[in-house]
Parts: structure tokens; C-alpha cells; sequence
């Protein structure tokens, strides 16, 4: 746990920086242009970090499908 905690407090400013740009960000639940942008920003900040797949939803904005690739064996049941 402390290699951990270690990480978090090295990277806690990084981390805040990315919660401050995503709160500014103004996505009105129907505002369909907002939501997009919102939708844009996160998958060009995961684009390192993940796979983003994009799903239609007219008149919402597209829902993000965010798959992770973290370190260590997957669980079984899982793909």
C-alpha cells in the first residue's frame, strides 16, 4: 500500500490539474454540443491510457466506452 500512496501524492497535482479542466467544462445535461466537447476532451486525454469507443446517442451527445489498459493478468470471466 505505501508504493501506492507513494504514486497518488507524486502525481496528486497532475491529477487535480485534470479534475479543474473537466469541472470547467460546461455539459448541461441536454446540451448536446457541450456534452460533445466534454466527450472530445476525454478522449484525447485517454488516448495514452486507453481505448475510448464513442456511442451514438442523438440529441444527449456520444457515451464514452473507456477500456483501460492496466497492468497484471485479467480476471477470469473477464475479456
Amino acid at each position: 500500500m505505501p508504493e501506492i500512496l507513494a504514486w497518488l501524492q507524486a502525481h496528486q497535482s497532475d491529477y487535480l490539474a485534470l479534475l479543474k479542466d473537466m469541472v470547467e467544462i460546461e455539459t448541461p445535461s441536454r446540451d448536446e454540443a457541450g456534452i460533445t466537447h466534454f466527450a472530445d476532451f476525454l478522449t484525447q486525454t485517454l488516448a495514452t491510457e486507453a481505448t475510448v469507443k464513442r456511442v451514438a446517442a442523438p440529441g444527449f451527445g456520444p457515451h464514452l466506452i473507456v477500456d483501460f489498459d492496466l497492468p497484471g493478468s485479467r480476471k477470469q470471466g473477464r475479456t
